[in-house]
């Protein structure tokens, strides 16, 4: 009977053998391993880069709501009846601002009086006039009430049993009208720029050379004399 001989060159080549198979099954392992968490990297990277904002995203974002902020403004302003004066305008007569021209023509066709600018300011009238050189202070006032009745006349509104001036410049809808400015310029006594208020509450106007009313309208008053003096 026969036996194997055994070698030990069989076992060594076997065992090296087995070792490189495993060797090999290991860096295979890691490869995949490597490959796997690579993928995955990729994928991290990806899923972030959907998420990035770009410049143009923002500044269209910007725009819009620039125009959200101007339209809810708009909406506010117009339901206020304006940002500023809001409740102040509401109830007052209406004013039919087309018949100025011809109102200024009228009060200008004195010949003491070289110009007349009549605005209205929510619930103010201001009333702009200069006068030739040498005009007296009390001449001004005196024309500028006149201009203030002409005014009122021209407009048509209702006027109570004695009352000087119409609802317009005295009380109607439960509640005081339309305050009056005036600003009087002229190259005649040290009086000038001189400057008036009536309140709805009295027929009576008060005109003062230093009381500064309205400061834009002080400052008219000084650039009408400037260019008058030119």
């Amino acid at each position: 009977m026969s036996q194997k001989r055994f070698s030990f060159d069989d076992d060594f080549e076997n065992t090296s053998n087995v070792s490189v198979y495993q060797g090999q099954d290991s860096l295979n392992d890691r490869s995949v391993t490597a490959n796997s968490k690579n993928g995955k990297n990729k994928m991290k990277k990806k899923k972030k880069g959907k998420f990035k904002i770009k410049k143009w995203q923002i500044a269209l974002i910007i725009f819009l709501l620039l125009i959200i902020i101007f339209i809810v403004y708009v909406f506010v302003a117009g339901s206020n009846e304006g940002p500023v004066y809001g409740d102040r305008c509401a109830s007052l007569i209406a004013i039919d601002e087309t018949k100025f021209d011809g109102i200024e023509d009228t009060i200008e066709a004195d010949g003491n009086i070289n110009s007349v600018n009549i605005e209205v300011d929510c619930r103010i009238i201001k009333i702009s006039m200069d006068f030739i050189d040498n005009t007296t202070s009390d001449t001004a006032i005196q024309l500028a009430t006149n201009a203030l009745h002409t005014l009122d006349d021209s407009l048509g509104e209702t006027k109570e049993e004695g009352s000087v001036y119409s609802n317009l410049f005295g009380t109607a809808n439960g509640r005081g009208q339309y305050n009056v400015e005036f600003v009087l310029t002229s190259n005649g006594d040290s009086n000038f720029p001189m400057f008036g208020t009536k309140h709805p509450s009295s027929d009576e106007i008060t005109f003062t050379g230093a009381n500064v009313v309205d400061q834009a309208a002080t400052d008219r008053a000084n650039s009408t004399l400037n260019q008058s003096g030119q």
